[in-house]
């Protein structure tokens, strides 16, 4: 993983990117503000899915005032696709100069064609959201 301003970068080192993408733009699923996410498909068949993960107080939510949703610590973000993906790269939200970038501890699991990506904290306090607006997705030759 690498981030550059409000971009996070999650690379499969196995894999080779091919020129095949795909965008997706959370403010387009029509979801309603301050509410759990729904699950995003597609025009490929590939979905991504929110989760509350390890996180015992705070489930992922979207908000509509800032383009996208809130990946709280240890919430989760699942990608799966048809076929393989070499890259995923997140478009997230800056506000009152943070860059919500989410935690330095956060990964990426790639299982097959299926991505977990866990905005991981174990310190005190609630960490750093991972507010994402956009995400494309490259996949693998």
């Amino acid at each position: 993983m690498t981030k550059a301003n409000n971009i996070v970068t999650f690379v499969n080192e196995k894999a080779n990117a091919s020129a095949n993408t795909i965008e997706c733009d959370f403010t387009t699923f029509g979801w309603t503000d301050k509410t759990a996410p729904g699950i995003a498909t597609l025009s490929d068949g590939t979905t991504i899915t929110f989760g509350k993960g390890e996180n015992e107080r705070n489930a992922p939510t979207f908000y509509a005032a800032t383009k996208g949703v809130r990946v709280y610590a240890n919430n989760t973000i699942t990608i799966k696709a048809n076929k393989a993906i070499a890259k995923v790269v997140a478009t997230c939200d800056t506000y009152n100069n943070t860059i919500y970038v989410g935690n330095d501890e956060m990964y990426a699991s790639i299982a097959n064609n299926e991505w977990t990506i866990v905005n991981k904290f174990t310190g005190s306090g609630g960490g750093v959201q991972f507010r994402v607006q956009k995400i494309v997705i490259t996949y693998a030759k």
